[in-house]
C-alpha cells in the first residue's frame, strides 16, 4: 500500500477533534477521566518529582497548532502554526499535548509532516532522520503505513536488513528510518495501528516500541481477581510491544503512544527500555496461560509452568531484586512492572504460595500505593493466612479492601471479601 495514513480514521471519524475539545489550555486538564493504573503510576512519578525535566520528546506528526500556548511555550523548534480546522493539525496537536500531559517538565521538538502532497512517507523519513542527529531522548510517532502481515517474515533480499524486505514503500522505508532513529540512549515509540488484520510500519519494527490500549475487565471470585484484559472499543492491530488501558471515549492507537511517550520521558533509563518490554511480552505471555488455568480446577502441572513462566519474566526484569527488596522505585517499574507483579502474585496465590505471592503484592503496592488490583490481591492473601495472626491479617485486609473499592467507584466485585474481612476483625459492614 503506497499511502500513507493516520493510524486509524480516528484523525478523521471526529475523535481527535471530540478530545482537542475536551482540553482545557489553561488548567491542562482533558474531558475523559484519567483513572485507572496507568494514571495512577503516572500520578506517583509525578508525586515523587518526576515530570520530564531535562529530556526532550520528538513528535512527528501531521502538524500543529502553535497557538496553544503549552505547545508554543515547550516547543523546541519554532515551527508555524498549522489551521486548527486541518484534521492532520488537530491529531498532530492532541498527540502531543498528551505527551506533556504526562511529562509536563519535558520540551518538545515539533516535526510537523504534511505537505501540499498531504502527509508522504518521504516527510516521515525525513523527520526521522532529523530526529537521528537530534539530542532527542523519546521519539512519539502515531503515524505508519498499513503493510501486509508477512512483512516480517518475508524472505530478505538485503542481508543488513532482513526484516525489511517486505516494506510497503521501499524508496522511503518507515521501519528502517524508525530503527536508525531509535538506540541505547533514544527511545521510538510508535503507535500500532488500528486494523485487526494488518501491522503497521514502523510500530512492528525491531527496537521500537509498538504501543496500543486494552480495556480493564477484572473480574473477582473468592475476593481473587480472575480476568484483566479485553480487547479495545476499536479495531486495533495485533503484536503490540506493551498496551496501557484505554480511557474511556478516547479511541485509536494513535493516543497511546503520546502517553506511553511521556511516562518514558519521566527519568526512565532508556538503555533498560528493550529488557523490560521484553520482560512485558514474558509476563504477557504468562498471563495467557493464568488465565487458562483460572478457567480450569487444579492441574499441578499446568500450574508448575504457569508459575515457571512468571518466574522466568520476573528474572528478566531489570531491578526485580531491588525491586522487592523496597530498595528501589522507578518510573520503568512502575509503568512495566506492576502488572507483573500483580499477576505474578495471583499465580502464587492460586497454588497456594502465600509468602511469595505477598512479596510479589507488597512489591506492586510500592510501586503503585494507588492500585486497587495489587490491595484487593494481597487483602486475599492475608484473608488466606488465618492462623493465630488471623485477626490481624484480617485487619490489615479490611483496609486493602477498603482502598480498593474507593478506587474504583461503583464497583462490586470486592464487597464480598470486604464483608469477610469485616466479619473477622468484629466491625461493623459500612
Amino acid at each position: 500500500m503506497s499511502a500513507i495514513q493516520l493510524l486509524g480514521a480516528e484523525a478523521l471519524s471526529g475523535s481527535a477533534d471530540a478530545m482537542l475539545a475536551g482540553y482545557d489550555a489553561v488548567t491542562g486538564d482533558w474531558q475523559f477521566p484519567r483513572s485507572g493504573s496507568f494514571w495512577d503510576v503516572i500520578a506517583e512519578a509525578h508525586r515523587r518529582g518526576e515530570r520530564g525535566a531535562g529530556r526532550r520528546v520528538a513528535v512527528i506528526d501531521g502538524a500543529f497548532d502553535l497557538g496553544i500556548a503549552a505547545l508554543a511555550r515547550t516547543a523546541g523548534q519554532p515551527h508555524e502554526s498549522s489551521a486548527t480546522a486541518d484534521p492532520a493539525a488537530v491529531h498532530g496537536t492532541v498527540a502531543a499535548l498528551l505527551v506533556l500531559t504526562i511529562a509536563p517538565g519535558a520540551a518538545l521538538d515539533l516535526y510537523p509532516v504534511t505537505g501540499p502532497a498531504g502527509i508522504t512517507p518521504q516527510a516521515i523519513v525525513a523527520a526521522l532522520d532529523a530526529v537521528a542527529q537530534s539530542s532527542a531522548d523519546v521519539t512519539c510517532l502515531s503515524l505508519g503505513i498499513r503493510s501486509p502481515p508477512d512483512i516480517r517474515t518475508a524472505p530478505a533480499t538485503d542481508a543488513s536488513a532482513p526484516v525489511y524486505s517486505g516494506c510497503p514503500m521501499p524508496d522511503a522505508c518507515l521501519c528502517r528510518a524508525a530503527v536508525a532513529a531509535a538506540g541505547p540512549d533514544r527511545a521510538v515509540i510508535a503507535a500500532i495501528g488500528n486494523a485487526r488484520n494488518s501491522v503497521y510500519c514502523p510500530a512492528i519494527a525491531p527496537g521500537v516500541a509498538g504501543i496500543g490500549f486494552l480495556l480493564d475487565r477484572r473480574v473477582v471470585t473468592d475476593g481473587a481477581e480472575t480476568a484483566w484484559l479485553a480487547q479495545p472499543d476499536f479495531p486495533q492491530s495485533p503484536d503490540a510491544v506493551f498496551n496501557i488501558m484505554q480511557p474511556a471515549d478516547v479511541l485509536g492507537s494513535s493516543f497511546a503512544a503520546p502517553l506511553v511517550a511521556g511516562a518514558v520521558a519521566l527519568g526512565l533509563e532508556i538503555a533498560e527500555l528493550p529488557a523490560m518490554l521484553a520482560a512485558v511480552r514474558m509476563g504477557g505471555d504468562a498471563d495467557g496461560f493464568l488465565a487458562v488455568a483460572l478457567e480450569g480446577g487444579p492441574d499441578p502441572e499446568f500450574d508448575a509452568l504457569v508459575i515457571a513462566r512468571y518466574a522466568a519474566a520476573l528474572a528478566a526484569f531489570p531491578h526485580t531484586d531491588e525491586a522487592l527488596a523496597g530498595e528501589h522505585w522507578c518510573i520503568g517499574c512502575a509503568l512495566f512492572g506492576l502488572n507483573l507483579f500483580i499477576n505474578g502474585g495471583m499465580a502464587m496465590i492460586r497454588v497456594g504460595d502465600l509468602d511469595r505471592a505477598e512479596v510479589l503484592l507488597r512489591t506492586a503496592r510500592r510501586l503503585s500505593p494507588a492500585d486497587p488490583h495489587a490491595a484487593a490481591n494481597l487483602g486475599r492473601v492475608l484473608l488466606n493466612r488465618g492462623g493465630e495472626s488471623g485477626q490481624a491479617f484480617a485487619a490489615e485486609a479490611l483496609q486493602l479492601y477498603d482502598h480498593a473499592i474507593a478506587a474504583r467507584p461503583g464497583y462490586r466485585g470486592y464487597d464480598a471479601a470486604r464483608a469477610e474481612a469485616a466479619e473477622r476483625v468484629g466491625g461493623a459492614l459500612m
